[in-house]
């Protein structure tokens, strides 16, 4: 019988006191449902036939449930005792949560019998809807609803139940055309049987899927869902590891804090919406070879007044071999290039300043910092200071006749560092003197011992057609020259055109002045740059001097 009682020492259990729950306690909704691995099949199977059976040592339906299984059917007569041993005779409270399928099309009558307070949603053609609500301390009871079905269709059903004391009593049925009043049988239930999932990440595969394909969202009294979350955890490369879901075409929202490692989907969308991106849900890990072992993701989603149960996918992570870490940024690196100044630039007297520049792009977010390390002549890396932690390109005084190469990694706004990415090695040459095959002279040339100059000295000609001629392999190539008010004016012909006229004319000295850059030039090919004088000047210039301070070349 419903309703509680109270025993008196030497008096049996009869109705001496009576106490009754209060049904504003419980919140009329259904919990939504999420199943990462898809819905049961239609053929025998341990998903087809029952439901989702949760037990409560409470009358709320709260918290952590005490027992869950899969019930056959919900056809329980307990009488004083409970649905298990860890449940109590009393105070306890059950929800069954699945599938129902529609053998014929029509008016389908559901029937509860309760004995305390019972509801049952079902999810129907005509929208969800609460069919029976007796949240109530009474007797056993029957309670009924009618609702129109599609024959083969599967709805999604929930029903809750509450025994506070005394008898206790569940039972849900239902008749059609053709079909009298019986308990729902185990052959029109589903439930969603193992609500889990597993998954296989790979070093080196990009976002990854962690749930099935036909992963489903359900809800038996709500057409939307509100929010939904995937919280990972176990995941040791901290923020090298991330979520993501595609959520283009709806109003839902993504966000992933990649600290607490919680992917958040918020907006008001139709479960159909919800259930579309959580089938997108993808697990990414961007170190070079991942701390192998399992992650897990859980989900939940909510319809803004319960939250499902949590259903959880596991993702086996598979390194690549060696030590785990690595480059675990996710940022894609571009190693340092270098080029020659610019025309209009100036050099030292010793060393020429050569532009190093690289870069970095990737998912992971902003680069906060960059590491830069130079080798000369094959010797071991040296850190380098930069302008500034996040600058991509810097000017180097470098001296002729060695070689070089650089090498820069990145760091994330979250700390983890890319690995090194190694530029080409380069030779760095600086060319005055006559050298055959290498610099030829033809013409009268004089060379002037210059303090201002370039390794204090310089080639210079006034003659018209004196030509200078270096022939070299690279893929850049400067001519160094003063500027002054008695320089003449010169044509530059580089691989057998002319590229550009040179007036080297200046109001006032300007020593070792790049007057002629060339680059990308290919470095497999030989090439030739030939400065010839004209034996001209302008009106205002005192001579037609041209000289030749150095040629310099990258290889």
């Amino acid at each position: 019988m419903g309703g509680g009682f109270v025993g008196v020492e030497g008096q049996p259990r009869t109705n001496l006191a009576r106490f009754t729950y209060d049904p504003t306690l419980k919140t009329v909704n259904a919990a939504p449902r999420v199943d990462l691995d898809g819905p049961p099949q239609p053929t025998s199977g341990p998903q087809r036939g029952g439901l989702d059976a949760s037990y409560f040592n409470n009358m709320e339906l709260t918290g952590t449930p005490t027992v869950t299984r899969t019930d056959a059917t919900v056809d329980f007569d307990w009488g004083g005792g409970s649905p298990d041993p860890a449940i109590g005779q009393d105070g306890f409270s059950a929800r069954w949560s699945g599938q129902v399928e529609a053998p014929v099309g029509g008016d389908y009558t559901f029937t509860t019998t309760a004995d305390d307070g019972v509801r049952f949603f079902l999810d129907s053609a005509a929208g969800n809807k609460l069919v029976i609500d007796n949240w109530s301390d009474r007797a056993p009871t029957d309670d009924s609803g009618t609702v129109t079905l599609e024959a083969g269709r599967r709805y999604d059903v929930q029903m809750d139940y509450y025994e506070n004391g005394g008898g206790a009593l569940a039972r849900l049925q239902w008749s059609y055309p053709g079909q009298g009043r019986q308990v729902i049988p185990r052959s029109a239930l589903f439930n969603a049987g193992n609500l889990n999932y597993s998954a296989t990440f790979e070093a080196g595969s990009g976002p990854s899927a962690i749930v099935s394909n036909a992963l489903t969202v359900g809800d038996a009294d709500d057409a939307n869902m509100k929010s939904a979350t995937v919280k990972l955890t176990g995941n040791s490369d901290a923020t090298a590891e991330k979520l993501s879901a595609d959520t283009a075409g709806t109003a839902i929202n993504a966000d992933y804090d990649g600290q607490s490692g919680t992917l958040s989907l918020n907006g008001s969308a139709p479960k159909a919406d919800y259930q579309r991106v959580l089938r997108t849900v993808a697990y990414n890990n961007t170190c070079a070879n991942p701390t192998s072992g399992d992650r897990q993701a859980s989900f939940v989603v909510s319809d803004g007044a319960a939250d499902s149960q949590v259903a959880t996918s596991t993702i086996n992570v598979q390194s690549s071999g060696g030590p785990s870490g690595g480059d675990c940024s996710g940022l894609s690196v571009q190693a340092p290039a270098q080029r020659l100044p610019a025309a209009g630039s100036t050099v030292n007297t010793s060393t020429v300043p050569v532009n190093v520049r690289w870069s970095a792009t990737g998912e992971s977010g902003v680069v906060s910092r960059y590491d830069l390390q130079r080798s000369t002549d094959g010797g071991p890396y040296q850190d380098v200071t930069l302008s500034s932690a996040t600058t991509t390109a810097q000017n180097f005084q470098l001296e002729p006749g060695s070689e070089y190469r650089f090498r820069v990694r990145a760091t994330d706004g979250a700390g983890n560092t890319s690995a090194w990415a190694e530029g080409q090695q380069f030779a760095l040459e600086a060319q005055q003197d006559q050298s055959a095959g290498v610099l030829d002279y033809s013409g009268t040339w004089a060379e002037q011992a210059l303090s201002t100059a370039f390794n204090s000295s310089t080639m210079h000609s006034a003659e018209t057609n004196a030509k200078a001629t270096i022939t070299f392999t690279g893929t850049d190539v400067s001519w160094v020259a003063q500027r002054g008010p008695d320089r003449g004016k010169a044509e530059v012909w580089l691989d057998g055109a002319l590229v550009e006229s040179i007036d080297l004319y200046a109001a006032s000295a300007q020593p070792r002045r790049v007057v002629y850059n060339a680059s990308s030039l290919d470095p497999s090919q030989q090439h030739t740059l030939e400065v010839r004088v004209l034996g001209t000047k302008r009106a205002a210039s005192t001579n037609a001097r041209v000289d030749v301070d150095a040629f310099v070349a990258l290889r």
